[in-house]
């Protein structure tokens, strides 16, 4: 709808319009019905307000246009990027990353000039050079973050410019002097100049002090006039010196005399003065040429920094009113849904509304009394859309809305003196209007439907023009204090009426909008408030149609209904956040006990540790006490203390204690999950979860083991899982004759058992760090009983498969 800028336009030479206006149609205040426009409506919804706001968060003039053309798009993928733009912006402002994008209004008037062989100024041209430095600092601050896909786009998109920034920060200061090193001749010049004036000043100075002994000066200075160093003579005196006289004062009692002495070193510093003139003149002019050579990207440079400045004021606009980007939907069932939405242009504090036009029903009226908040409703609905797809985030908490063509609003009184028409017919004008140009695609908004008229034919104009709409699939919004109106909506199952309303003691508008439900007029309760007699209120309701009273009755009642509804619902909601906050205090504590329990636990462990530690050094020391020669006696009692420390450690008191320090990293894995068990250097996985004594099936290897959760170390990591290859299991042919090897090969799992645990306890007393059990292979009863009951056994550190051979026959025990 909306003819956006571009590059070309500002390239173009229409003089001081160096902009692309907007294309508007314009109102003709003669004929307002038949040239009645989109543009109209914007004013009447005040979204040319909107646009002021949004421009005066823009940095440059040219963003600015931008903001005040701005207009509903057309097409809904444009409508969605638009509002990732200002996603985008506001994630960059939120991180206090605000992007300077400051361009003087008359840079497209020098880039001109530049073109037209014309010398830019040393000032304009360092102005141009800090526009191209901010040109680099966007690009390279904005074009890499990743997540800015729509901005980043933009700042990428900026020509690289770099070559004449440098250039010209080379070349000129911020006070657009040029700087001595611009060029080698630029400096030697100007050393010449400076040489030749102190050699100038000096002999001056000279004469000054000879002059004044003569009485010939008028003052003892030297001064300049037109390019030549004078001094100021006596008038009397101009014929007793011998020099040129380049000027007289206006008193005339003063001539500004050059010595005929200096002559010669004034003309050598004139001329290194012109030397200086010249080559400051030829590097002013080279910089211009190489603006004007770039000019193509520096125009499309300020185009794409009015497009991010926009982008940054559309951000900043939607913080300002708290807005939220609207979701576009294609549900013929949904034209449009707020909540929370609120009229941004209102000072103060705005109550919210909820708003819903759809489910197959087009058609929405709102009745109530004046001031109830209706007109406001009806404009917070338009100005919503209009700032919608234009790409501005709305004031509300959601929104969610198909696409509309056009956004047509009747608001407002259009009477005309001039035109001789009452408010009626120029109502009827602008509905005519409207009736000629929406499609199902349209949104109409009515105020005061009905009304301006007589009360009977203007509720019957009103309903013949709802139907119109309602029948050609026209959405519509409007508003009316008919009650016949809101009756007859009442009975169209594709339309629905909606109600403002008045606190009943106060008879303040609550601003709060009930669908579903007509309003009441409170007229005669607002009259009785305002002091009318009783009498003549009770007068008038006498003379009120019978079923106008009954009806009156009715809404009264339900609105006492609803209000009392809504006051427990407000109870209920309030009493559930107290219950919310008293799980969460409730969880907040759990979380406490948990976190309690597991220290706990992990100091038992610890404890259990340091336990098993002392039973260790215990061993160690009988072990040491056994092997000494000393007497039986000493051997005898070691011995008990031996048998004493392994049956602690067989104890179910132990095995218990172990067992509650495991349950809970046991409770954290599931099937599929590795960890490691005590004394064994890979993980094993782990097939089944937990039995009631809290053993568990795990593969080692290829091998099937049950195991009790004291034998659990810890979790293994992912890395240690991954990396895990199977267990090489090996069978030894020969039997060892040392007594390191126990042969359980052909017993019964009992008495199998049994021998290995006073295999062990001689392994422990005799110190072997090493044994190996020969299980045979068979069918694998026996090797997994072993197996097993070798890893529960608290003594073991570590089991493993025996070595060479490829049978499963041995275990190696540490």
């Amino acid at each position: 709808m909306v003819a956006n800028g571009s590059v070309e336009n500002l390239r173009s030479d229409a003089g001081e319009n160096l902009f692309i206006k907007m294309d508007t149609e314009a109102i003709n205040r003669d004929s307002p019905a038949e040239n009645f426009s989109s543009s109209q409506s914007d004013r009447v919804l005040e979204f040319h307000i909107v646009k002021e706001r949004l421009a005066g968060h823009c940095q440059n003039s040219f963003s600015r246009h931008k903001a005040l053309a701005l207009g509903p798009l057309d097409d809904l993928e444009d409508m969605k990027k638009s509002h990732r733009e200002t996603d985008e912006a506001i994630r960059v402002l939120q991180a206090d990353n605000d992007v300077d994008i400051s361009v003087p209004d008359e840079l497209i008037v020098w880039v001109k000039r530049s073109m037209l062989d014309g010398v830019l100024k040393g000032w304009e041209l360092y102005k141009i050079g800090k526009v191209l430095g901010t040109i680099s600092k966007i690009h390279s601050n904005l074009s890499r973050k990743s997540e800015l896909t729509n901005i980043s786009s933009l700042a990428l998109s900026l020509p690289d410019m770099k070559k004449i920034e440098r250039d010209i920060n080379h070349s000129i200061d911020p006070n657009g002097m040029i700087l001595d090193d611009a060029s080698y001749a630029l400096r030697n010049f100007r050393s010449q100049a400076e040489m030749s004036r102190r050699k100038l000043i000096k002999a001056l100075e000279k004469l000054i002090r000879k002059f004044e002994r003569k009485g010939f000066l008028q003052e003892s200075l030297i001064t300049e006039r037109n390019g030549r160093m004078v001094l100021m003579i006596k008038i009397e005196s101009k014929n007793r010196v011998e020099g040129i006289v380049h000027d007289i004062s206006d008193s005339g009692a003063t001539a500004f005399l050059e010595p005929i002495s200096t002559i010669v070193l004034g003309n050598e510093w004139r001329e290194a003065i012109i030397n200086v003139q010249h080559e400051e003149e030829r590097l002013l002019l080279e910089l211009t040429s190489l603006i004007g050579a770039y000019s193509t990207e520096i125009f499309d440079s300020i185009e794409i920094l009015a497009l991010i400045d926009l982008c940054m004021a559309k951000g900043k606009y939607s913080m300002k009113i708290g807005g939220t980007s609207p979701n576009f939907v294609d549900n013929p069932r949904t034209f449009i849904s707020l909540k929370g939405v609120r009229h941004p242009l209102l000072p103060g504090p705005v109550v919210p509304v909820d708003l819903f036009l759809g489910d197959g029903k087009p058609i929405l009226v709102i009745s109530g009394p004046n001031a109830g908040g209706k007109t406001v409703a009806l404009k917070s609905l338009g100005l919503t859309v209009l700032m919608a797809q234009s790409g501005l985030h709305v004031s509300a908490t959601f929104c969610s809305m198909t696409r509309f063509d056009q956004v047509f609003a009747n608001i407002g009184d259009h009477q005309s003196i001039d035109l001789s028409l009452s408010s009626f017919s120029a109502n009827v004008q602008l509905i005519k209007a409207i009736i000629g140009r929406a499609s199902s695609r349209s949104l109409v908004l009515l105020d005061e439907l009905g009304t301006s008229t007589d009360p009977a034919e203007g509720a019957a104009f009103a309903k013949a023009l709802l139907s119109y709409f309602c029948h050609n699939d026209i959405i519509c919004l409007a508003t009316t204090h008919q009650r016949g109106v809101a009756n007859f909506v009442h009975e169209q199952t594709a339309m629905v009426n909606a109600s403002v309303g008045l606190r009943p003691n106060s008879l303040e508008p609550t601003y709060t909008i009930t669908t579903g439900l007509p309003g009441r007029s409170y007229a005669l309760a607002i009259a009785s408030r305002m002091g009318i007699e009783d009498e003549i209120i009770e007068h008038a309701r006498a003379m009120l149609d019978p079923g106008e009273r009954d009806s009156e009755k009715i809404l009264t009642e339900l609105e006492e209904q609803r209000a009392m509804v809504a006051s427990r619902l407000a109870t209920l909601r309030t009493e559930l956040d107290e219950a919310v906050e008293i799980r969460r205090k409730f969880e907040d504590k759990l979380n406490d006990v948990e976190f309690e329990k597991e220290r706990i636990l992990e100091n038992y462990r610890s404890s259990l540790i340091n336990k098993a530690q002392a039973l260790l050094s215990q061993l160690q020391k009988a072990e040491t006490v056994i092997q000494a020669p000393i007497s039986k006696n000493i051997v005898i009692e070691e011995k008990d203390r031996l048998k004493a420390i392994q049956k602690t450690l067989r104890s179910e008191e132990w095995r218990n204690k172990l067992t509650q320090a495991q349950k809970l990293l046991i409770s954290e894995l599931g099937i599929g999950d590795f960890l490691y068990l005590r004394g064994v250097g890979d993980p094993v996985k782990i097939l089944s979860h937990p039995d009631n004594l809290g053993n568990i099936e795990v593969l080692m290897g290829s091998i099937k083991v049950r195991i009790s959760s004291t034998q659990v170390e810890k979790k293994a990591s992912f890395h240690s899982a991954r990396n895990l290859g199977g267990i090489s299991v090996t069978r030894s042919s020969k039997r060892s004759s040392i007594s390191t090897e126990l042969n359980l090969h052909g017993m019964r799992s009992d008495e199998a058992i049994e021998e290995l645990d006073q295999f062990m306890d001689r392994a422990i007393l005799e110190g072997f760090g090493l044994v190996k059990i020969i299980h045979g292979r068979g069918t694998g009863v026996l090797r997994t009983m072993v197996r097993g009951h070798l890893i529960n056994h608290p003594l073991v550190k570590g089991i493993r498969p025996g070595e060479g051979g490829t049978a499963d026959g041995v275990t190696m025990v540490e």
